[in-house]
């Protein structure tokens, strides 16, 4: 598109637009908004109040964000581990046992895993 052509059309939605702006200015439903809007604010400002004071005084459960529920995350499930040999017992709830960790190391993931008592 030529730069000309690019230039008509932008000007021509601008002066779409301005139509649409003033057909707005002339709406009588639009003038009493703003007129309300105005007379808020000023009546805000003459008692030192701010928009999210109003809105708590007329509604005092939408005044603050929702508080939603935070989620507890699943209790992790206790594991019993024997060793076959010793009859020693672990009981752990992660994976982060210093024996566990140490016989896994020895005789191989696997073969611990088998040792885990349901």
């Amino acid at each position: 598109m030529s730069k000309i052509n690019e230039f008509r059309a932008i000007e021509a939605r601008i002066a779409q637009e301005m139509e649409r702006l003033e057909n707005l200015k002339q709406d009588k439903g639009f003038q009493k908004d703003m007129e309300f809007g105005e007379k808020l604010q000023s009546l805000m400002s003459s008692y030192g109040k701010s928009v999210r004071d109003v809105i708590s005084i007329l509604s005092p459960d939408a005044g603050g964000p929702a508080h939603q529920e935070k989620t507890k995350r699943k209790a992790r499930v206790l594991k019993v581990y024997v060793h076959p040999d010793t009859d020693e017992i672990i009981e752990t709830k992660g994976g982060n046992h210093k024996l566990l960790k140490s016989w896994k190391q020895k005789f191989g993931e696997e073969t611990v895993e088998s040792w885990r008592q349901d």
